[in-house]
């Protein structure tokens, strides 16, 4: 895997995607989503809760929790962001536009690939 990004601004797209490999629809992660949908209470470190203070956080006698819905939402809103971010999905893609690509958002050609 590897993610574009541009060196002129700080325009970056997710990692190029696989049709049956990583992309963000894979099995695994819609699996995820799936258990946090019906995961009433999902307790994380507290990392998690200063990364992410757009969720409530609910208190009971175990400790802090968030509903799994709001995780699910928010990974959902997270995935929306990725696909509409993602200007050349895959790499075969890349190979085709890279002699011409310039940034979307800045519109240079000082690109780089991690």
């Amino acid at each position: 895997m590897a993610y574009l990004h541009c060196h002129s601004c700080d325009w970056e797209q997710d990692d190029f995607w696989e049709p049956g490999g990583y992309n963000p629809f894979r099995d695994d992660k819609i699996e995820w989503l799936r258990e946090c949908l019906w995961s009433p209470k999902m307790r994380f470190d507290g990392g998690f809760y200063a990364d992410h203070p757009e969720l409530p956080v609910y208190a009971d006698e175990e400790g802090e929790y968030v509903r799994g819905q709001d995780v699910a939402a928010l990974e959902l809103r997270r995935m929306e962001q990725q696909v509409s971010n993602m200007a050349v999905p895959t790499f075969e893609d890349w190979k085709r536009v890279r002699e011409t690509f310039k940034c979307p958002r800045c519109g240079a050609q000082n690109w780089d690939i991690d």
